[in-house]
């Protein structure tokens, strides 16, 4: 006598067809964490070394540019302080304190700047000890 066990409700729990799902799901699950394990161990090495190009990069950018922000500044400087006198002279009042102060901390800095080949020396012997 044969008992038919597909009656007695003792099916297999694993068909043909939920294996063919499966598969790719598992095969997704493993790849992600295999990246985020990647991400987790790589990113902290490879970091340093894209925040030095990147660094390197922005001081050769800086260098270049010192020239045009040179002459920029100058203008800049030059041409509020020609609008600083025309308003005063203009208007017939006297400019305001503050305004002064800034324009001459603006100029000095401007000069501090334009001069720094002259006691760039100095500076980095200072730094150097």
């Amino acid at each position: 006598m044969m008992i038919d066990i597909s009656k007695a409700g003792l099916e297999a729990s694993v068909s043909p067809g939920i294996m063919d799902k499966a598969a790719p799901r598992t095969a997704l699950a493993t790849s992600g964490g295999a990246m985020a394990c990647a991400a987790c161990c790589v990113l902290p090495v490879a970091f340093p070394a894209i925040a030095l190009a990147g660094g390197g990069a922005l001081l050769i950018w800086i260098d270049a540019a010192t020239n045009v922000m040179f002459v920029a500044a100058l203008l800049s400087v030059t041409g509020a302080w020609g609008w600083v006198i025309y308003r005063a002279r203009s208007t017939g009042k006297r400019t305001a304190k503050p305004t002064l102060l800034m324009m001459q901390a603006a100029t000095a800095v401007l000069v501090l700047g334009l001069a720094f080949p002259a006691y760039e020396p100095f500076v980095i012997k200072l730094i150097k000890g």
